[in-house]
């Protein structure tokens, strides 16, 4: 059974060019063109394609955590700091409405 792959509109629109490319009813050039890459891009990505179907073409990142993210507990602390800020400041103002 084949897993489900997940593709942006981008990578759908790649498959279109390269399958073209692959049927031979477009040059590189004209298909670098219309993916507004470089020749040399469409020969690596061409090459993917030919050897890995069309699921060499879908991002590999997908899916995966960043690299530049924070750790969860410095997240909560900014969220709590966050909390913390927005309701002294509004107990702030209201009590200034009361005086």
């Amino acid at each position: 059974m084949e897993a489900l792959i997940t593709m942006s509109n981008r990578e759908l629109n790649r498959i279109e060019v390269l399958q073209k490319l692959k049927d031979k009813r477009l040059t590189q050039s004209t298909a670098a063109t219309l993916l507004n890459l470089s020749l040399r891009q469409v020969k690596r990505l061409h090459k993917v394609y030919m050897s890995q179907g069309s699921a060499g073409l879908a991002s590999k990142k997908r899916g995966k955590a960043s690299n530049y993210q924070l750790p969860s507990c410095i997240k909560q602390k900014a969220i709590i700091h966050l909390v913390y800020d927005s309701f002294e400041n509004n107990f702030s103002s209201s009590t200034d409405l009361l005086i």
